[in-house]
């Protein structure tokens, strides 16, 4: 009789073990997917914005090349001119590129990915 309890309290022992253990790998797997979904939408906003940031840069360059070339009649340096600061803006981006985007992207994305609240 002995063994027979006990053989039913380790099967059932046995039983739970397996669905705790298959509900840890549930919560994980939904933990994972909230999490990239977070970095997901974090880096199409980064993106997002970075390429509109660039479009209004391009068009106020353009507008001022249009502007410059109307008020010496000189189109061609107009255009030089604006050539001029996005190449400055390009050497600036590359030389600090590391404190513009690496700190930023690798302090939002170690905080969304190995964040323990629950939002």
């Amino acid at each position: 009789m002995a063994k027979s309890d006990l053989s039913k309290n380790l099967s059932s022992v046995t039983d739970v073990l397996k669905d705790y253990l298959q509900a840890k790998l549930d919560l994980f797997k939904l933990d994972l997917i909230q999490r990239s979904s977070k970095a997901g939408v974090f880096l199409f906003t980064f993106l997002t914005i970075l390429f509109s940031l660039f479009a209004v840069v391009m068009f106020l360059m353009f507008s001022f090349s249009f502007w410059y070339g109307e008020q010496t009649g000189n189109f061609s340096g107009g255009f030089l001119i604006s050539a001029a600061v996005f190449v400055v803006i390009l050497v600036l981006v590359f030389l600090l590129r590391k404190v513009i985007f690496g700190r930023s992207m690798i302090k939002n994305m170690s905080h969304i990915l190995f964040s323990d609240d629950e939002d």
